[in-house]
């Protein structure tokens, strides 16, 4: 049960350091952060987006203490209409992207929750 300090969430995939609403946690204690990312071309073609965050933080020693989680989304369109020139992607591009956010939402808490726990039991 130790407080975790200067905690620092990098996604180089969602524009490298992910600012968080707090950057001090003590057990039990969690964050969040909120970042934004376009779904590409190549990314529906490759079938699949992978993610990987890496968290650090320091412990009351202030010893770093680091760790990278990853996480894949499926990339898949199913059209169900024709669509041509410009007119918007459908529904299923966005409900993709909306399971990348929650993904990468899920990695931080995940990380986060992860620390917490690990530096309770080296301190058990």
């Amino acid at each position: 049960n130790v407080t975790l300090t200067d905690i620092q969430v990098n996604d180089p995939m969602l524009g490298g350091t992910i600012e968080l609403v707090t950057t001090t946690l003590a057990p039990g204690e969690s964050t969040t952060g909120t970042a934004t990312y376009i779904v590409t071309q190549a990314d529906l073609d490759n079938g699949e987006i992978v993610n990987v965050a890496t968290v650090t933080s320091k412990d009351p020693n202030e010893k770093s203490v680091t760790d990278q989680d990853d996480d894949i989304v499926k990339a898949k369109v199913i059209v169900t209409e024709e669509v041509s020139g410009e007119q918007p992607l459908p529904i299923t591009a966005t409900t993709m992207f909306t399971s990348l956010l929650i993904g990468s939402s899920l990695i931080i808490s995940g990380l986060i929750g992860w620390f917490v726990t690990r530096r309770q039991k080296y301190k058990a």
